[in-house]
């Protein structure tokens, strides 16, 4: 399955974001391996996630002897609704994750989102609302480099005043952020390309 369209926003059916998502994430993996073969240059994904069990960890944890295959790792920034740390990571992703948390409720109000290299991301819907309980805009970039641009400059901010959380699959310990940010941090990476649509439905 191929996403060459424009980056825009369009509605994704709840019962097909995982599939989407491993899709559009399993195309990128299988090309960086066709490109480089057995001497895959170590390559990280950069993602912004609600929780532990939104649809886009079940298809990276789907994924994950291919992302070990191709030597590609996660950087993940969780933004816990209600403040809650707890819980457990899929054991698939154990030796992939390098995982932080941020407690300000304000990013609530930004949207999921993944990098994947200089022109291909995803955003996802916004972060106050459960993605495996409703339908959402979502935007599939596969090749836009500045859509790309705003997602990965997004993360590297907030993932700077994350904490970190060890051994994140089986975390239950709860974690505090002690710096406040910009509620429009993580927004930005979706204000300009694409536009987006309300997800207030």
């Amino acid at each position: 399955m191929r996403f060459d369209a424009p980056p825009a926003m369009r509605v994704i059916k709840k019962e097909h974001k995982e599939t989407q998502l491993k899709a559009f994430v399993g195309d990128q993996v299988a090309a960086q391996l066709e490109a480089a073969g057995e001497n895959a240059c170590a390559r990280v994904f950069l993602l912004v996630v609600r929780s532990n069990e939104s649809p886009v960890i079940r298809a990276l944890a789907s994924l994950a002897p291919e992302l070990a295959g191709a030597n590609i790792s996660l950087k993940v920034v969780v933004t816990p609704a209600g403040g809650d740390t707890t819980g457990t990571w899929p054991d698939e992703l154990s030796g992939l994750l390098d995982c932080r948390v941020i407690l300000d409720p304000r990013l609530l109000d930004a949207h999921e989102q993944l990098w994947l290299d200089p022109t291909t991301a995803w955003i996802g819907d916004c972060m106050r609302r459960e993605p495996a309980k409703r339908d959402a805009y979502e935007c599939y970039a596969a090749d836009s480099r500045e859509t790309a641009r705003f997602v990965r400059t997004a993360f590297m901010r907030i993932w700077e005043m994350a904490k970190p959380i060890d051994n994140p699959p089986r975390s239950n310990g709860e974690v505090s952020a002690g710096e406040q940010i910009d509620p429009h941090l993580a927004a930005s990476a979706a204000t300009d390309t694409p536009p987006l649509a309300s997800t207030r439905h």
